[in-house]
C-alpha cells in the first residue's frame, strides 16, 4: 500500500523541512557533489532546496526551505559573504526559475522569467531567450561565487539536435504530446509489458515517430549527425557545448536501465538507436564546464561545473525533504504527480507505475494517462 501523500503545493509561507544539503565538494574516492534542486507549480510559485549526491556519502541537514506564491517575475536576494555557491535552474511548463544557495544550504538569491511564446513560435526559442536572460540576470558579485549548477526540465519533452554544431533538426516534442496510435503501437512491441516507455507521449514514441517519419534519416544525408536531447539535457547543452549526454531519470521513457545503467538490447537492435544519449550519468554528476562563449554571455565562471540533471517532479519530490522509504508527494502542476521513495524497484505500465533512481533507492510514481491507455489497449495482457 501507498503511504498516505504529502502535498506539495507551495501555497504555505515559510515551511521547516528536513533536506540533504551540503557544499560542492570533490574528493578522491567520493565523487561528491551537490546541486540545488528547484520544485516548482505553475499555478503556485517555487519550493527550493539543495541535494547532495555522493558515491559514499549522504549528509542530511535541517535547512529552512521556502515556499510561497510568487508572481511572474520576482527577484530577491539576501546578503552573503564571498563563499562557494551552487545554482539550480528549473525550466518548467511555464517559466524559468533559479535559486543560488551557499554551502550551508542558505537561500541567496531566487528569480524567475515567465515564457514567451508566440502561437507559432518552436519552444527552443521562449527557452533560449529565458534560460540566457535568467543567468544574465544574476547578481554578477554572487555569479562569481558559482562552482556548480543544475537543470531540471519537463519530464519526455525531447528534440532532435545535430550533436556537432547543435542545430535543431525538427519541431519539439513536449512532454505530453501524444505521438498517435502508430508510435504507441510500436512501442508496445518492442518494450517488455512492464515498461514505462510503452505509451503514446513517452520519449521512446517521439523517438519512434522521427523514425517513421524520416525526419532523422533526412537529417542524417543533409549531412548532420542527429541525436535525441530530452529538455535539462539540451539546456546544459547550451552551457558546455556538450550534445550526449542525459541522466536516469530522464532517459527512463526512452528506454534506459538505470539499474544495470546502460541501455537494454531490446532497444539497441532498433535502426534508430544510434539517436540514443551516449553517455548517461546519475543526477548530480559532473557534465563537463562552461564554455567561453557561454561564459563571456552569461558571466559565469568558466570553472562552474554543469552537473546532469533530472525531471521537474522528481526535483519536486528531492525538495519536499523526504527522509526515508514510505514518505511520498504529491506534486499539483500542470500534471499531477505522486511519487513514493522505496528500497523497492517496482514496475507496472499496465497499472501506471514505475521507478526512478535516486542513489541506492527507487522513486515510485504514477503515471495514470499512459496507464489508462494501455488498459484500453486491447493487446495488454494484465
Amino acid at each position: 500500500m501507498l503511504a498516505a501523500p504529502s502535498t506539495c503545493i507551495c501555497e504555505t509561507p515559510t515551511v521547516r523541512l528536513s533536506c540533504p544539503s551540503s557544499p560542492v565538494a570533490a574528493a578522491v574516492g567520493t565523487c561528491a557533489r551537490s546541486h540545488a534542486c528547484v520544485a516548482t507549480s505553475a499555478a503556485s510559485g517555487a519550493l527550493v532546496c539543495s541535494r547532495q549526491s555522493s558515491l559514499k556519502t549522504r549528509a542530511w541537514r535541517d535547512i529552512t526551505c521556502q515556499a510561497r506564491s510568487a508572481p511572474s517575475s520576482v527577484a530577491a536576494s539576501a546578503p552573503i559573504a564571498s563563499s562557494t555557491l551552487s545554482l539550480g535552474i528549473d525550466c518548467g511548463t511555464s517559466g524559468a526559475r533559479a535559486i543560488l544557495i551557499d554551502g550551508g544550504g542558505k537561500i541567496v538569491h531566487e528569480s524567475q522569467i515567465p515564457f514567451d511564446k508566440l502561437k507559432s513560435e518552436d519552444w527552443v526559442g521562449p527557452w533560449t531567450r529565458a534560460f540566457t536572460d535568467l543567468l544574465k540576470q544574476l547578481p554578477q558579485g554572487l555569479k562569481n561565487n558559482i562552482s556548480s549548477l543544475c537543470i531540471d526540465g519537463t519530464s519526455s519533452t525531447a528534440l532532435l539536435v545535430d550533436s556537432r554544431r547543435g542545430d535543431i533538426l525538427a519541431p519539439t516534442k513536449i512532454y505530453n504530446e501524444d505521438q498517435g496510435a502508430e508510435a504507441f503501437e510500436a512501442t508496445k512491441a518492442i518494450a517488455p509489458e512492464w515498461h514505462c516507455a510503452r505509451g503514446s507521449t513517452s520519449t521512446l514514441a517521439k523517438l519512434i515517430n522521427w523514425h517513421n517519419s524520416g525526419t532523422w534519416q533526412q537529417a542524417k544525408e543533409d549531412g548532420y549527425s542527429p541525436v535525441l536531447l530530452h529538455h535539462a539535457d539540451w539546456l546544459a547543452s547550451l552551457l558546455t557545448g556538450r550534445r550526449d549526454t542525459s541522466d536516469w531519470n530522464n532517459t527512463l521513457k526512452l528506454g534506459y536501465d538505470p539499474e544495470a545503467q546502460c541501455y537494454p538490447d531490446w532497444l539497441l537492435a532498433q535502426p534508430y538507436a544510434g539517436l540514443l544519449p551516449p553517455r548517461v550519468l546519475e543526477p548530480g554528476k559532473a557534465v563537463g564546464t562552461i564554455t567561453d562563449q557561454m561564459a563571456e554571455l552569461t558571466g559565469l565562471p568558466k570553472a562552474c561545473t554543469v552537473c546532469a540533471g533530472t525531471s521537474d517532479s522528481t526535483s519536486a519530490f528531492i525538495a519536499a525533504g523526504v527522509q526515508g522509504p514510505g514518505e511520498a508527494v504529491t506534486s499539483l502542476g500542470s500534471t499531477f504527480a505522486p511519487k513514493l521513495l522505496s528500497k523497492t524497484r517496482v514496475d507496472n505500465a499496465f497499472y501506471g507505475v514505475y521507478s526512478q533512481r535516486i542513489g541506492d533507492s527507487w522513486l515510485e510514481e504514477h503515471q495514470t494517462q499512459e496507464a489508462q491507455s494501455l488498459r484500453n489497449s486491447s493487446q495488454v495482457i494484465s
